[in-house]
């Protein structure tokens, strides 16, 4: 998979290019997510085949793919910390908490693999309508972004990291 940026050249912190001969291969719904993100100086990235654009984040990534029939944005996002196997209950227990209260964004804890050793992660996922306006799409981009960012600062708060906890062993909620 050959990466394509959207050449993002920075402005600041608001307002960033795109390099428009870059978009011109892509498909016409993922270029507009791009502009739009560019606009919000969110970088943004694509492979060479106009694939999923995904979002870099501090605390997490955001893959934003368009449906087949080209009326919808789905968006996963996967948070950048993960959880022990053994603290897999606590991570459905704050995805369910999250979902009793949110509708908007859905959170999903995976569940571990012993054979491989693998941390429990939580995910974020959630699906805007497209619109023919780039306002009211780009409002709804940054609607989302804001949702997964404060998804993601809400399971830190519930669940802190013990390693980052003085005094707390690892592995264990304070």
């Amino acid at each position: 998979m050959t990466d394509t940026t959207a050449d993002v050249e920075g402005q600041g912190t608001a307002g960033m290019s795109v390099d428009e001969q870059l978009l011109q291969g892509l498909p016409t719904p993922i270029a507009r997510i791009i502009r739009l993100l560019a606009q919000r100086g969110i970088p943004s990235y694509v492979n060479a085949s106009g694939g999923p654009v995904l979002v870099p984040l501090v605390d997490c990534g955001i893959t934003f793919e368009m449906s087949k029939s080209l009326d919808s944005v789905g968006f996963t996002s996967l948070w950048s910390r993960g959880f022990s196997s053994a603290r897999y209950r606590d991570a459905v227990n704050v995805c369910t908490e999250w979902n009793r209260s949110v509708g908007y964004l859905k959170a999903y804890a995976t569940e571990p693999s012993l054979e491989q050793n693998q941390a429990v992660r939580i995910a974020g996922v959630g699906q805007i309508m497209c619109d023919e306006r780039d306002e009211v799409l780009g409002q709804r981009l940054d609607d989302s972004i804001y949702l997964i960012q404060n998804l993601y600062a809400w399971v830190n708060d519930q669940c802190p990291d013990p390693i980052r906890i003085p005094n707390a062993p690892y592995g264990r909620g304070a």
